[in-house]
C-alpha cells in the first residue's frame, strides 16, 4: 500500500480479532517471516489467559508452515491452526477488521513516514478497542465449518 505522499507501508500487518469481544490486536512489522509471525504469536499468548484457546486462521503461505513455527505450535499446544485458500478469505473474520481498517484509515490517512502509519494505525486500533463490536456469524454449511 501507498500513501497519498508515496510513503510505503510496512510490509506486513497482523491482526488477531476475538470474535466474541470484538476487539483487536495488531502489529505491524517490516517482513512478513515466519520469526516475524512466531514474535506475533508468541505476544498474542502473553496477552490471553493462561491455557486459553487460540484459534489462528491463515492462508497457505510458507512462512506459516516453516519448521519454526511448527517448533512454536508444539511448545504452545493451546495454539491451533486453521489454514483457508484465498477462495475461502470470507470464513476468516479478520477479513473485515483488515476492510474497515482500510477503508476508514488507509484510504483516508496522509502518512509522513513508516513510522507515522504504524504509529496511527496503533492509535487506530486502540481508539476501535474501546467501544469493540463482536461478530455474530454463522456459517450454513456445517460440513465446512472449521471446527474447534
Amino acid at each position: 500500500m501507498a500513501s497519498s505522499t508515496g510513503v510505503t507501508a510496512p510490509s506486513r500487518y497482523y491482526a488477531a480479532f476475538d470474535t466474541n469481544s470484538g476487539e483487536v490486536f495488531g502489529k505491524t512489522t517490516g517482513s512478513h517471516t515466519s520469526a516475524e509471525l512466531i514474535a506475533f504469536l508468541a505476544d498474542l499468548v502473553a496477552h490471553q489467559p493462561k491455557g486459553q484457546e487460540i484459534h489462528v486462521v491463515l492462508d497457505n503461505l510458507s512462512a506459516h508452515k516453516s519448521m519454526t513455527v511448527e517448533q512454536f505450535l508444539e511448545e504452545n499446544p493451546n495454539v491451533h491452526f486453521h489454514f483457508t485458500s484465498n477462495l475461502q478469505l470470507v470464513a476468516n473474520q479478520v477479513e473485515l477488521w483488515f476492510s474497515k481498517i482500510t477503508r476508514d484509515l488507509l484510504h483516508r490517512g496522509v502518512f509522513t513516514s513508516v513510522a507515522d502509519l504504524a504509529a496511527k494505525i496503533k492509535r487506530f486500533i486502540d481508539q476501535y478497542n474501546k467501544n469493540p463490536k463482536p461478530v455474530k456469524w454463522k456459517h450454513n454449511d456445517p460440513p465446512k465449518r472449521i471446527a474447534a
